[in-house]
């Protein structure tokens, strides 16, 4: 989304924007002289680590407009949070794949079709939803869907998402990494072989 049309409380992105500044010139309540006086609102589990950043857009939902919160966790699932009162709005779960950082990467909220999405990736499966609802609007997968080198165990083909998506030009770029480049310590030769691949993407 153009900076100029996000609201001040809006994060849509990992760092805030394309530049990665981690910085919101927006932002006026929070000052140098009151940041130690903030307070938890709500907390919100999850069923396992979270290291993602979170993802703030205001979004339309059937009850109006309201400010949700999109993260992912090492559980498995992308979750909508609502901003004022931590109530979970929706789920997904991300497809099952035993990789060494699961779900790690964070959201960008933008459109696909006028549509409000949920772009992610995890594992090597990348994936845009529907913020309103969680639906699935299309998915991409990155690697060979663990067809070419076994199936998605720990040892069979272990391509991740890693990445933060951005969208410039009107296409979502992204990074995959391979985890290690080959297994050469194990003793089983059907381990020790070269991992899948890996590269940068960029989906229209």
């Amino acid at each position: 989304s153009p900076a100029m049309s996000i609201a001040p409380h809006e994060w849509r992105t990992y760092a805030g924007g394309a530049e990665r500044t981690f910085f919101n010139r927006r932002e006026t309540q929070i000052t140098r002289s009151n940041v130690d006086q903030l307070q938890t609102l709500w907390t919100f589990p999850t069923g396992a680590i979270i290291t993602a950043s979170p993802a703030v857009a205001q979004i339309n939902l059937t009850e109006g407009l309201r400010t949700v919160v999109y993260i992912q966790s090492w559980d498995g699932y992308m979750y909508a949070i609502d901003v004022s009162t931590g109530r979970e709005i929706w789920r997904y779960q991300t497809g099952a794949q035993e990789v060494s950082f699961p779900n790690t990467g964070s959201a960008h909220i933008g459109q696909v079709k006028g549509v409000e999405a949920v772009f992610f990736g995890a594992g090597e499966r990348f994936y845009a939803l529907d913020a309103t609802n969680g639906n699935e609007l299309w998915t991409f997968d990155a690697g060979t869907g663990c067809q070419n080198i076994g199936d998605c165990t720990y040892y069979g083909e272990r391509n991740q998402i890693e990445s933060s998506p951005i969208v410039a030009d009107g296409k979502i770029f992204f990074g995959m990494d391979v985890d290690e480049s080959e297994r050469v310590d194990d003793p089983d030769p059907n381990i020790a072989r070269a991992g899948g691949k890996g590269g940068f993407y960029a989906l229209n």
